[in-house]
Order: C-alpha cells, then sequence, then structure tokens
C-alpha cells in the first residue's frame, strides 16, 4: 500500500523514529544483535544424537567469562598439617590387561586444528538441554552434570569402539563440549593396526548346544586346536602348578590377575591353548599385553561354567577356533587447551586424562563414558575459576586396544614438551564400585596422592594408594618420565560387556572422583601474578609463569 505525503512534521517525527532505532540497534539490550555478541549457542558439529532413555540431553555448561577472582593466599583445598595414615593396597589388577603399550604400531598423522566460536558465559552446546548460564567465581563440582555427559556418551552415542561412527560421534561431542567452556580444541588423528576376531568359536561335542560363541583375546595369534580341557582356576601360579597341561587346552576363570599373565602362566605348563570364562553370566571382550604364543579366546561366564560342570563328569575334548586379522584403524585424541596457556604447550603443565573409547561388546558407561564425564565436569569447573592456563585437557581414543591414543599422544609431543608436565593425572574407570583406588607411579605422585586420599576420607569413602601400572592411559607418560595418578574404582564385574550401562554408574563415585580431582590440580598450580589483560596466571608450583599470558 502508498502512503501519502502527510506534511513536513510527520516527516520529522519519522526521521526521528527511524534514528532511535538505529541508535537501539547499536546497543546491547533487547533491540540489539544477539549474534553479533556472540550469545547463540555452540552448534554440535556432525552429531545428531539420538533421544536420551531419559528423555534428558547433556548441555554443555557455560564459558568462562566471568571475572577473574583474586587468587588465594596458599592452594586451595590443602592437605590437613598431619598427613594421614596411608593404606597401601595390593597393586590394582582389572580384569582385562591393559598395559600393552603398542606406540610404535601407531602412526602419526599431522594434527588438525578445530576453529571455535568466542563463547560467552551463556554458550552452551544444544543437545537437548535447556541453556543455562555459568556460574561466576569459585565453581563447584556437579555429579549431576557428570551423569548426564555419561548418558550422552554411553546412551545416546552407545558403543564407542575405536575406529567406529561412535567414537567419531563421541569425539565430535567432547570437541563442542570444551569449546562451549572456552577452550580451544585440537582434533589429533592416528593411525594403528591391531589383530582383531572375525568370527572365533568353541566347539563341544559333550555339550547339548555346541558350538560356543566366542571372542579371541586381543593379541591372540590365529589357530585352531582339538585338544582335551582341563580346568586350572584363576590360572595363577598355584593353581597351574601340579597340573598335567602338556598338550592341553587351560579353561580359565577370569579375575585376580591380568589375561596375560594367566596365558602365560599356563603356556609355561604346556598348554597349546587357553579358554577363559567370564566371572558373570555374560560374555566379554579382553586383550593381552602383547601377541601370545598360544590362542586365548573369550567365552561367556555361563558357557563357562557349563564346561566346568561337564569337567566334573569325566573328561572333556574341545575345538577352539581363533579366527583373528589385522586390520589398520584410525581415531583420534581430542586436545582442549585454554585460548593463551601460561604454558603454551612448552612451560610446566599439569596433563588430565581420561580416554573416551569403548569395547564394541557394550555401551562402556563406566568403562570409560564415568572418567570422560568427569574430565569434562573438571575442565568447566576450572574455566570458570580461570585456572587452566596451566592445565592441559586430553580425552583418549584407543585406549582399548592397547593404549593407542595416550602412547601417540607421547610420542608426538616428544621429550621437551613432556619434561614441562609436573603431574598427569588419569580417571578411568570411576564411576562403579566401593573400593576406591589411587594408583601412583612415582615418589612424587605418591606424595601428591595422600591428598587426595585425605579429601575421600573426609566425604566418607575408604581410598587406598597403589602402585600404579601398565594398565591404562597413566602408562605412556609415567614411561617418559612424567610422575603420574591413577583413580578408579572396583570392583566392577559388567565392564568390557552389554551390562555396562549407565544406569549403575554411581553419582557418588562421581561427586568424589571429581572433588579429588580438583583438589590435586588445584594443589599444583600457584598464582604466578596478572597478565597483560590484568587476569591472573596461574603455573605449576616451584616454576615461573609466561609473562603476559592470560589466565
Amino acid at each position: 500500500m502508498v502512503v501519502g505525503d502527510r506534511g513536513p512534521q510527520a516527516k520529522l517525527v519519522g526521521l526521528l523514529l527511524l534514528l532511535a532505532l538505529l541508535v537501539g540497534a547499536c546497543l546491547p539490550g533487547p533491540l540489539g544483535d544477539s549474534a553479533s555478541r556472540g550469545g547463540a549457542p555452540i552448534p554440535v558439529a556432525a552429531l545428531t544424537p539420538r533421544p536420551s532413555p531419559t528423555g534428558r540431553g547433556v548441555g554443555g555448561e557455560g564459558a568462562a567469562t566471568a571475572p577473574a577472582p583474586s587468587p588465594p593466599a596458599a592452594p586451595v583445598e590443602t592437605a590437613p598439617a598431619a598427613s594421614p595414615s596411608v593404606e597401601l593396597a595390593p597393586t590394582s589388577t582389572r580384569a582385562t590387561d591393559q598395559s600393552s603399550l603398542s606406540i610404535g604400531m601407531s602412526t602419526p598423522t599431522p594434527s588438525v586444528s578445530m576453529p571455535v566460536p568466542a563463547p560467552t558465559a551463556s554458550s552452551v552446546v544444544p543437545t537437548g538441554a535447556a541453556t543455562v548460564a555459568a556460574p561466576t567465581g569459585r565453581a563447584e563440582f556437579s555429579a549431576t552434570r557428570a551423569s548426564r555427559h555419561v548418558i550422552e556418551l554411553s546412551a545416546t552415542i552407545g558403543s564407542r569402539a575405536a575406529g567406529t561412527l561412535g567414537e567419531r560421534r563421541a569425539a565430535d561431542y567432547l570437541g563442542s563440549q570444551f569449546a562451549a567452556f572456552g577452550y580451544d580444541v585440537e582434533r589429533d588423528p592416528f593411525s594403528f593396526r591391531r589383530l582383531e576376531d572375525i568370527g572365533s568359536s568353541v566347539a563341544v561335542p559333550s555339550l547339548a548346544r555346541s558350538p560356543l560363541a566366542a571372542t579371541a583375546l586381543v593379541g591372540s595369534p590365529a589357530a585352531r586346536i582339538e585338544a582335551e580341557l582341563v580346568s586350572v582356576g584363576l590360572a595363577r601360579a598355584a593353581d597351574v602348578a601340579g597340573k598335567n597341561l602338556a598338550g592341553k587346552i587351560a579353561l580359565i576363570r577370569r579375575g585376580e590377575i591380568t589375561f596375560s599373565e594367566k596365558v602365560e602362566n599356563v603356556a609355561r605348563a604346556g598348554a597349546i591353548g587357553a579358554l577363559v570364562f567370564n566371572s558373570v553370566p555374560d560374555p566379554f571382550v579382553g586383550r593381552l599385553q602383547g601377541e601370545s604364543r598360544i590362542p586365548a579366546l573369550a567365552i561367556s561366564g555361563r558357557d563357562g561354567e557349563r564346561i566346568a560342570a561337564e569337567l566334573t563328569r569325566g573328561t572333556v575334548r574341545a575345538t577352539i577356533d581363533a579366527q583373528v586379522e589385522e586390520v589398520e584403524r584410525r581415531s583420534e585424541n581430542v586436545v582442549a587447551r585454554w585460548p593463551v596457556q601460561a604454558t603454551d604447550g612448552r612451560g610446566p603443565t599439569v596433563v588430565v586424562g581420561a580416554h573416551f573409547d569403548s569395547v564394541a561388546a557394550g555401551p562402556g558407561a563406566n568403562d570409560n563414558a564415568s572418567g570422560t564425564a568427569v574430565l569434562l565436569e573438571v575442565a568447566r569447573v576450572l574455566a570458570v575459576e580461570r585456572r587452566a592456563t596451566a592445565v592441559t585437557f586430553v580425552a583418549f581414543g584407543a585406549e582399548e586396544f592397547g593404549l593407542i591414543g595416550s602412547g601417540h599422544y607421547v610420542q608426538a609431543r616428544g621429550p621437551s614438551v613432556l619434561a614441562n608436565a609436573r603431574l598427569m593425572l588419569n580417571l578411568d574407570m570411576v564411576g562403579v564400585g566401593d573400593d576406591m583406588r589411587i594408583g601412583a607411579t612415582s615418589p612424587e605422585a605418591r606424595r601428591r596422592a595422600v591428598s587426595a586420599i585425605a579429601l575421600a576420607r573426609e566425604l566418607g569413602v575408604t581410598a587406598a594408594i597403589f602402585e600404579a601400572r601398565g594398565d591404562s592411559d597413566h602408562t605412556p607418560f609415567a614411561a617418559a618420565g612424567v610422575p603420574a595418578i591413577f583413580i578408579t574404582w572396583l570392583p566392577d564385574p559388567q565392564y568390557h560387556t552389554a551390562g555396562d550401562t549407565a544406569d549403575r554408574v554411581q553419582s557418588r563415585n562421581l561427586e568424589v572422583t571429581g572433588r579429588a580431582a580438583l583438589r590435586l590440580i588445584r594443589e599444583a598450580l600457584v598464582p604466578a601474578g596478572r597478565g597483560g589483560d590484568g587476569a591472573w596466571v596461574w603455573t605449576t608450583k616451584g616454576t615461573k609463569a609466561t609473562k603476559g599470558a592470560k589466565g
């Protein structure tokens, strides 16, 4: 519709209204352009999550844009003046052997940087949850937020075996969460070759239902053998002693010692094959430190008990058919750093890590969506507190195939960078069990771990220090001379099975682990003065921060 001329006064009024609108558009508030102020949520790249069983998505918490708090006079959450007595626990042995480093098997590929939009205090990653503004000042660890990450990784995304779409979707999710908290994110890809099962089986003619489903332990050679079965219990040295295993197949119960030790014990006694059955009715997936000299298969606890019962009635023969082939896979690490670190990747750092891949057999809620979830929540807290300038967060890929991701990370960084890593904190399987274990790889790590033991006891949890061995991602760092601490909880008979689901993960475990991790990190950091922008710079104890770095 065309509007006629209403005279000079009308024109003047119109010009004044237009001017008011133009001025309003340039000011913050309802008339301002929210997109230009970074207020829009950060999208999850290439991630289309399925609905969560609980009806809740997982929303990333806001980025750290709050004013930097005044630095404490002393590190936060220090241990009590009188050091508590420290219980020395037996060496932790997870039922599946995870001490194979296999650094030489990985083929490093160039790192890929992922551009990150500037975050705001209200930025979140939209995966179904409502937008929640980041708190300001000192943040508290939230087990609720961590639990939502567990659900997203294990229920919405599901199995995250290395090299699969599930693992890539999990990497997308992690990258977007770190970005929403304000970190720069690096997607660090690598490739590796491994022996994998392609259809192994076990035939026991005396059983009504045979052949039985089986999976070759990672590291088992391909072979087909027929022989008499002999039960050797847990296959400890004492269990094998006196057994006639020459030319026979050992039937072994899962538990207490690693698969590598079990298989090596029976092979040394003359066995030509090993059949390991689960300690619970379900099937499972396991791996060895390296390649074994005899074929070794895993079967369900249900089938193993049937065979054990058959052996009580007389001689039982079996044919084990280990079918494996060497395949090449690709995985990646997701690395998060504050945009301008006090270390800039070269100075003193604390490295906090957790692997985000799972076995193919299950959703991996405890192993290790739980550790990854705590990693994310710790990163959020430190971002809000502006303490992240000397901390590097790494979500490792392909841990389940032999610590491939952490091995690649250590190898690619080289000794010059690792020499500045004052502490590596590894979180693996922290959501299930009543026995909290804190592993240490050196006297310095043990000294630091005492503080986490004290905090656990303050929270009513019994914890013990143990000598951390090569069963998780701290191992490559320890081998490179970096003091490492490994937090885990025991027992969990469902890990590496389809029963490793989010409903079993305990909020209490996540809470205690997160608070212990934060205490260890905070005590490793000290305020080192203000940077060029007036924000406080944090560095590790006994070192200098780079001048002018932002906090």
